[in-house]
């Protein structure tokens, strides 16, 4: 795969041991994806990974809900993983947003913020806008496979790095560096007239 085609693929594409929240007024933030042929890029997973350097956790944990924090996060699937075909470090994870509660909420959208320390190794993840309905009606609509708008997301988000050798020598920063400020994410989720965050460990 070429450069050029490369980066038009990833130009389309866009963690809990532990967890707190907060949740308050809306208080919308924007970030940004960033995206290059020789720096970190945010896209959707497809295809298979190369058979290379593999860290991977399979720790699920999922943050609690209230009245007051309507969604229920939940992060997994983490991986770390050389491929030195492609001469690129995949680092993958899955969140998954759902709403356990009987009322439906207009124009929700959520952010995915790594350490601080990661930028501009590891971009901030910003999703669309969608309505999301109650959980009674998601599971309806998951029986029946109606027009019922979603009850809320599932999103697996993967970044491209460079080799390990790559990042020693041009930004003095190692794997398990990566790995160890990946520990923690933010999860932001804003509607109209609230938000929630949650912070999650892997």
């Amino acid at each position: 795969m070429n450069k050029k085609v490369r980066t038009i693929l990833c130009t389309l594409g866009v963690f809990s041991l532990t967890f707190g929240h907060i949740c308050h007024a809306n208080d919308a933030k924007s970030f940004a994806i960033i995206g290059g042929a020789d720096g970190p890029t945010s896209i959707f997973l497809a295809g298979k990974i190369g058979n290379n350097t593999s860290d991977t956790s399979e720790t699920s944990q999922t943050s609690e809900y209230s009245e007051e924090c309507p969604f229920q996060v939940t992060a997994n699937n983490f991986e770390l993983k050389q491929d030195t075909v492609e001469k690129v470090t995949h680092l993958s994870y899955t969140v998954e947003i759902n709403n356990m509660t009987d009322f439906a909420y207009k124009d929700v959208w959520f952010t995915i913020a790594p350490k601080k320390i990661l930028s501009p190794y590891v971009t901030e993840y910003e999703s669309d806008k969608k309505d999301i309905t109650s959980r009674e009606k998601a599971e309806e609509h998951a029986k029946d496979n109606t027009d019922t708008p979603a009850g809320g997301f599932d999103v697996t988000n993967e970044t491209l790095l460079p080799l390990e050798d790559k990042l020693k020598k041009e930004h003095q920063i190692t794997l398990e560096d990566i790995k160890d400020a990946m520990s923690e994410i933010t999860v932001t989720i804003h509607w109209t007239g609230g938000s929630q965050e949650e912070k999650l460990k892997f």
